[in-house]
This record gives structure tokens, sequence and C-alpha cells, in this order.
């Protein structure tokens, strides 16, 4: 079951069971700041998050999520490995992102769809 939550409903155990949260951001964003003990996958590298982002502000968000798809879509083998080994290990996995939750929210659309 897909559920959105605000941060502050994690903080404030309302989440039962075992869970781990998962940053969806870039490599590059993870670093600069993230939420203690979250892990990264990242849905695109530094370079395609920029690429996309100004494509995205620039020309068209339909072409920016067009990009976004591309990009990643090549590292789909390697995030449904990553998150299904995860998921044997924690009843739930929180995904995260930033602002909109596009990225976050999408990526748990197509994992849902696998299940």
């Amino acid at each position: 079951m897909i559920k959105i939550l605000n941060y502050e409903e994690i903080d404030k155990n309302k989440i039962h069971g075992s869970y781990v949260l998962i940053d969806v951001r870039s490599e590059g964003e993870y670093r600069q700041e993230h939420i203690p003990n979250s892990i990264n996958i990242p849905l695109f590298n530094d370079e395609d998050r920029k690429k996309i982002g100004t494509v995205y502000v620039n020309e068209s968000v339909e072409k920016a999520k067009y990009l976004g798809i591309k990009a990643t879509s090549k590292r789909l083998p390697m995030i449904f490995k990553e998150v299904s080994d995860l998921d044997k290990k924690y009843d739930q996995l929180i995904f995260y992102c930033a602002r909109g939750g596009m990225r976050s929210s999408s990526i748990v659309s197509l994992l849902s769809s696998l299940v």
C-alpha cells in the first residue's frame, strides 16, 4: 500500500515496524544534505539531474519528464535489486526526494506495479 507521509509523522512514531528511509535524489544532493540514517538510491546521476532541471526550467516539463524517464530506465535493474534487498530486511520502505515529490512518487508507483 502506498501512503504519503510528512517527515513529522515518522518522527512521532506513527510508523509501525521496522523501516528505512530511501533518498532517491542524486548523489550530490544526498551529499549536500540528507535525513540521518537514510540510504541513497538515486534515480539519476548529478549530470542527468542538472540537464533535466535546466530543461524543466527553460524548455518544458514534458521534455524534462522524458529525460528523467530515459535517465532512470538505465538504472532500473540496479534500483530494483537494491530496493528488493531492502524490502527483505525492513517492514516498510519510505522513499523521499525534495520539494514536489515527483521522483519519489514516480519510483514508488513503478515499483508498486511490479509487486
